[in-house]
């Protein structure tokens, strides 16, 4: 898309059909007002767009482990810990054994005061004051993304099933269960990198054919050099992943599947005109 700040683009599109319509036509009349800089060099300025998609190369699941109405720390930290040790042996047993950068990393969680309210005859009433709970944090990273499907419908099984909160809301007893996150697939830090530094390299080249294409239509063919170009936004590219959900299959479980993960870079790119045409 031309971004010309100040070049009316209406002008552009009559030079265009005035060559279609009659195969020529005097060049545009009244002055072009171009973009102004810091400097006092006239410019004008192009978005380029660079766009790269490569599969994923990784998985990254988390699970969440919840202790809570245990009637001191200790206890709440021993259900959850427990816990934690059957979700990390499950998680384990899907990595390759053969990729470093394969794991499965638990944070310990904290242990905190916990207060639960039930219902009973329809009134609101604190079940569990005074209790404790303890919640941590499990990441899977995987990179059998191939079979990461069957291995996620495997885990939710086990993880939903036998490792939910099953005892009765309105009873103060304590509890633990884990719960799962959304696969999220990603890139590794050095394929990102790589991928940002092309997406760069052709949005750049994108916003100089723009600007050529529209100066050989206004003044054929005209000389130019960049003055800067800047990224719109901080974040404009980063990577990121799409997981799409397949009907479920027949252990209950819903599959995954993963797009490609996009890179997209957007660049203004500003250009001095060293010609007297758009003067």
């Amino acid at each position: 898309m031309h971004h010309a700040s100040t070049h009316p683009i209406s002008r552009i599109l009559l030079l265009l059909l005035c060559m279609a319509a009659l195969g020529a036509c005097h060049q545009h009349t009244g002055a072009v007002v171009p973009v102004t800089m810091d400097s006092p060099e006239p410019a004008t300025m192009f978005v380029g767009e660079g766009r790269l998609s490569h599969p994923a190369e990784f998985v990254e699941l988390t699970v969440t482990v919840h202790s809570e109405c245990y009637p001191t720390p200790i206890e709440a930290v021993q259900a959850a810990d427990s816990t934690v040790s059957k979700v990390m042996q499950l998680l384990s047993a899907k990595l390759d054994p053969n990729n470093s950068k394969d794991g499965v990393f638990a944070s310990g969680g904290y242990t905190e005061p916990y207060s639960r309210y039930g219902r009973r005859n329809g009134e609101s009433v604190l079940v569990c004051g005074g209790t404790f709970q303890k919640t941590a944090t499990i990441v899977m990273k995987t990179s059998k993304v191939d079979t990461f499907p069957k291995d996620f419908a495997e885990i939710q099984n086990i993880v939903l099933t036998t490792m939910q909160n099953t005892a009765d809301p309105n009873v103060a007893q304590g509890v633990t269960y884990a719960t799962l996150g959304t696969p999220d697939p990603q890139l590794y830090y050095e394929t990102r990198e790589l991928l940002e530094q092309k997406a760069l390299a052709d949005a750049l080249e994108n916003a100089r054919q723009k600007f050529e294409a529209t100066a050989q239509v206004a003044c054929g063919n005209t000389s130019h050099r960049i003055l800067k170009f800047t990224e719109p936004s901080p974040d404009a590219g980063r990577p990121i992943g799409y997981a799409a959900a397949s009907p479920a299959d027949a252990s209950g479980g819903a599959a995954v599947g993963f797009d490609d993960i996009w890179i997209n870079k957007l660049l203004n790119v500003y250009f001095l005109i060293e010609d007297d045409c758009l003067k």
